[in-house]
């Protein structure tokens, strides 16, 4: 967020999304960001999601 760049998703290629959808691929994109989510999971069911929000 503080760099305003989106970092592309890993092993995604927009060829095999099966519906027309904005992904970041290949390569960060510049574009400011002003939330984020970070999923975190873990064994047994532990399972965590941060999400962040940024001032204007």
């Amino acid at each position: 967020m503080h760099r305003a760049t989106v970092p592309p998703i890993a092993n995604l290629t927009p060829d095999t999304l099966p519906y027309d959808l904005d992904c970041v691929t290949g390569r960060p994109r510049a574009q400011q960001v002003r939330a984020a989510a970070s999923h975190s999971f873990g064994f047994g069911g532990h399972n965590v999601v941060l999400v962040f929000t940024g001032e204007d």
